[in-house]
């Protein structure tokens, strides 16, 4: 089973709920972290980068997703039958805490950024986050 949330990881109630997954036979658990998330959408502001090039899209990121991320890799598994891997979706398209990848470099066409409004996967970010970020876990699954 794979497990994400967009927002306010440290409001889930987590011992409860993998005490569910446990109770439901469930076997073994990815927990996603959170993918970057921006301001506006960012279509508008790639479009806007088109007319300005000093506008890039980072400087509209929104930086409370690494406090998202930061808490879910410091969540406690221990204790579970379930065996939890923590994916940290972050470490794989942002090369720091403030610069992070929004096209995708294995693109379909017309399908070239990562999400398609302010954090939401686009089909083409949706294959190549996958393809990057779980690809260890293959063959373990």
């Amino acid at each position: 089973m794979i497990f994400s949330i967009g927002r306010n990881h440290a409001k889930v109630k987590w011992h409860e709920l993998l005490k569910f997954l446990e109770e439901s036979e469930v076997n073994r658990v990815l927990l996603a972290g959170p993918t970057p998330q921006w301001r506006n959408d960012l279509p508008f502001l790639y479009a806007a980068q088109i007319n300005h090039p000093l506008v890039t899209p980072d400087i509209d990121l929104d930086l409370r997703f690494i406090t998202d991320d930061k808490f879910m890799q410091e969540i406690s598994t221990t204790g579970y039958s379930i065996e939890v891997h923590k994916v940290p979706i972050r470490e794989t398209i942002c090369s720091s805490f403030s610069s992070c990848q929004y096209r995708v470099p294995e693109k379909l066409p017309g399908d070239f950024l990562l999400v398609w409004d302010y954090s939401h996967l686009s089909f083409s970010g949706s294959i190549y986050v996958a393809s990057q970020a779980f690809s260890k876990y293959y063959k373990e699954l």
